[in-house]
């Protein structure tokens, strides 16, 4: 006999009504699976091997390896916005990173996570005992029958131990926080909290090891000392440009050397125009320079007297007295008389006179003149080159304050580390649980109850449909050449004789 199929069952009502059905026909299989299905969990249970969990935290602030530039940089100047998740992940992976966890197993000691099972005192924990070395000894045959067939790799024990830690360990980002969760599961709560340590601290080691730059204020001690001999060497060659050209400030002397240079100008346009007109035949007065001299000098602008040569002034006296005392004569005598003539000779002799020494005054002054100017060309010179001097000198004091400044900042980032300050605190040391976390035991039985009605719920319903005896109408129903007639209750045994003509003696 076999129940009908779901396709003829009308609405969804008798379907849970078949399923009651069944329920009610085989609770008692339903009930035997169900405790048979606890009591295999919570056997397993017992043989599982319970694992407790260290737990640390570390918080990432906002530090010098966020909101400074390191002493090496171009420029001191940074952006910050914060701890950055990038930041926080780049910490996140550092953690899990298998060099920190083989530096962790090889400083804990490969033979640390050697677990043993402990030795049985009561009967109960000898089967225990013997039950969890033989699933370990079949465990370890058939990963040899991989081995040997090529499909797994053979580990060494300190391979097996890393593989152990890295499975079990367990790092995350706490959410919408700044801190990172480290978690370690072990059968040993005091291991797992030595291991959690352990890695923790490699990091924190690592974590300097990196942001620190080697030979960093050796590198800038030798930079000032390089800046400082290059200012005293800029200095010296100074103060002996300034000896060597006899200069002890250019601005002064170059006023006086111009003043100088203005005066023999003016000298010189008096001279000449004192010879342009005694070479016209006129009389010379004494004057001051006219505007020509002045715009010769124009960068001067200024006005100086000329006082001239007392020997030119005495011969011009000379021609002068000459020159009346020939009016004189000329109102009594001709001017072809012999004497006007004599005193004609004296007058062209003593304006040859003063001819040539104009003429030697002139070149005097403008020698001194091209002196002078020829001064004033190697007082440029020497300003330029001590303007080169003093712009090297202000290069090189920029860069001594520079790598003076970046040789301190090193310094004190140097000693920072040294007494490990550093933007990850770790937020004390690793704390274990007080209650194993695997497995949940609680939990696992809890859903070994209903999985359990459910496996024997199924199982009735295969026994049902795998039954062939008749004992509903809807199983006759079912099959196909037999017609249903009707339904009759079944009597009593002790009714069935009477039916028959009364009881049997």
């Amino acid at each position: 006999m076999s129940i009908l199929p779901f396709e003829q069952i009308e609405t969804q009502a008798d379907v849970w009504k078949e399923i009651r059905r069944v329920f009610r026909k085989r609770w008692f299989l339903v009930a035997l699976v169900t405790l048979v299905t606890v009591l295999a969990v919570y056997g397993l249970l017992q043989l599982m091997t319970e694992r407790y969990e260290a737990e640390t935290q570390l918080l990432v602030t906002l530090g010098r390896e966020n909101t400074e530039a390191p002493p090496t940089a171009g420029k001191g100047m940074i952006y910050t916005t914060g701890v950055r998740r990038e930041e926080i992940n780049s910490n996140i992976e550092m953690l899990r990173s298998r060099p920190l966890i083989e530096a962790t197993v090889d400083k804990i000691g490969v033979e640390a996570f050697a677990l043993e099972l402990p030795k049985p005192v009561t009967r109960l924990q000898a089967v225990k005992y013997h039950i969890k070395r033989t699933a370990r000894w079949t465990k370890q045959q058939a990963r040899e029958i991989l081995i040997w067939l090529n499909i797994r790799k053979r580990l060494t024990e300190r391979e097996k131990v890393i593989r152990l830690v890295q499975d079990a360990l367990i790092v995350e980002h706490a959410k919408d926080s700044d801190l990172i969760i480290v978690r370690l599961r072990l059968p040993d709560p005091a291991l797992a909290v030595r291991t959690v340590n352990t890695l923790v601290q490699f990091f924190l080691d690592k974590h300097f090891e990196i942001r620190r730059v080697a030979q960093v204020v050796s590198f800038f001690d030798q930079q000032v000392n390089d800046m400082k001999k290059e200012l005293d060497t800029i200095d010296a060659e100074r103060q002996a440009l300034r000896s060597q050209a006899n200069v002890s400030s250019i601005e002064n002397q170059r006023k006086l050397l111009l003043e100088r240079l203005h005066d023999l100008y003016a000298k010189i346009d008096y001279a000449e125009a004192e010879r342009t007109l005694l070479t016209q035949g006129r009389p010379v007065a004494p004057a001051k320079p006219d505007a020509a001299a002045d715009k010769a000098v124009a960068p001067l602008a200024l006005a100086t007297d000329v006082v001239p040569n007392p020997s030119v002034a005495s011969v011009k006296e000379k021609i002068s007295s000459l020159q009346i005392e020939r009016a004189g004569l000329l109102a009594s005598h001709a001017p072809d008389n012999q004497v006007v003539k004599k005193v004609d000779v004296q007058i062209e002799r003593l304006e040859s006179m003063l001819l040539h020494g104009l003429e030697i005054s002139i070149a005097q002054l403008k020698e001194q003149a091209a002196a002078i100017q020829k001064q004033l060309d190697a007082l440029n010179a020497v300003e330029d080159r001590l303007a080169m001097l003093e712009r090297r000198r202000t290069v090189a004091e920029q860069n001594y304050y520079t790598y003076s400044s970046r040789r301190e900042d090193a310094r004190i980032n140097e000693e920072l580390n040294q007494s490990r300050v550093a933007n990850v605190i770790p937020l004390g040391g690793a704390q274990q649980s007080l209650e194993p976390v695997y497995p949940r035991k609680v939990l696992i039985m809890a859903i070994s109850i209903p999985l359990g009605l459910f496996v024997g719920i199924v199982l009735g319903l295969l026994r049902e449909y795998f039954d062939d005896r008749i004992e509903r109408r809807e199983d006759l129903l079912g099959l196909d050449g037999i017609a249903y007639l009707g339904t009759f209750r079944a009597l009593p045994a002790g009714q069935i004789g009477i039916l028959h003509g009364g009881p049997r003696s």
